[in-house]
């Protein structure tokens, strides 16, 4: 789609990454052919990444994560009472921090409303704090030491 890489406009750019290339088509053919090799080892590391694996016996994954959604305020205002443009409110409507957690996507509201995910996750918990107050939450450390040092089993 002549995008990137691909775009003819890019040749200024190419020149300067390949100097020893001989002309614009050169240096075309190159940088297709390295987009070409890029696509095609990030499928492999995608289909990596998607092929089911088992654990090691004894080793269990515990996800402790944020749920931390935007809040509207009174009358439908942003609580921080800022203007925000129409895609940023888009973007929070179809924020999923849930979802992502869990390693998936959104799912559609026909699927059985179960957890689905390619991790399993021996337990799971949501705490109410943003991401980066996470750590300092003291439900956080509550659940972290249970998990480490009381947990029966």
């Amino acid at each position: 789609m002549d995008w990137g890489l691909a775009s003819p406009a890019q040749d200024g750019e190419l020149a300067r990454l390949l100097p020893d290339a001989p002309d614009a088509g050169a240096r075309r053919r190159v940088a297709l052919d390295h987009l070409r090799k890029s696509l095609a080892r990030a499928r492999q590391f995608h289909a990596a990444l998607d092929a089911p694996g088992a654990l090691p016996r004894g080793l269990e994954l515990h996800l402790i994560a944020s749920d931390a959604r935007h809040r509207r305020g009174v009358g439908g205002r942003s609580a921080d009472r800022r203007a925000h443009t129409p895609r940023d409110r888009s973007r929070r409507r179809h924020r999923h921090p849930r979802q992502r957690a869990h390693g998936r996507a959104p799912r559609p509201r026909h699927v059985e409303p179960r957890l689905v995910s390619p991790i399993p996750w021996s337990s799971v918990t949501f705490l109410f704090t943003d991401h980066l107050g996470l750590t300092q939450d003291p439900a956080f450390t509550d659940n972290v030491l249970y998990l480490l040092l009381e947990r029966p089993g």
